[in-house]
């Protein structure tokens, strides 16, 4: 898997953990350690915020 796909996917887990119910939140840390243990990363070596964020017009309502 490239590590883009890896970071977007880890950026949309970490936001579901900040703002999702108890539920998602704790599905999303889960998910989220099992990708870094799959791939053996570390939030801190892949630097999430190392990257601008594109901002884009959606209106597709799965994209809200």
């Amino acid at each position: 898997m490239d590590t883009e796909l890896i970071k977007s996917k880890l950026r949309k887990l970490l936001a579901m953990q900040e703002r999702g119910t108890e539920g998602e939140a704790a599905a999303a840390a889960s998910l989220t350690q099992s990708i870094l243990d799959k791939y053996g990363l570390t939030i801190e070596s892949i630097a999430l915020d190392d990257e601008p964020q594109e901002k884009t017009r959606s209106t597709d309502v799965e994209d809200i």
